[in-house]
């Protein structure tokens, strides 16, 4: 599962994603996403940013996260 998490974030390309369109893209529970996010932070996969969404408008991912409203919140980074 965290193989599916890692080339979620590698198909963004750069761009931060909250757990909330991981979450509606993997299809799993916010408990188990939250988990698997938290690990790999621990781990020096992914780092947490701030102010992740400037809307879908100007947005590559929009397919991605469908549109979950993440404007100002926290989110996630691959780091390579």
């Amino acid at each position: 599962m965290l193989q599916e998490l890692l080339s979620l974030f590698r198909h963004s390309r750069g761009v931060p994603l909250t757990a909330e369109a991981v979450g509606q893209q993997l299809d799993l529970p916010p408990a188990l996403i939250e988990q698997m996010l938290h690990t790999l932070v621990y781990r020096g996969r992914l780092e947490m940013v701030e102010d992740v969404c400037d809307g879908c408008e100007v947005c590559p991912l929009k397919p991605l996260c469908a549109g979950v409203p993440a404007v100002r919140r926290s989110g996630y980074r691959l780091l390579e």
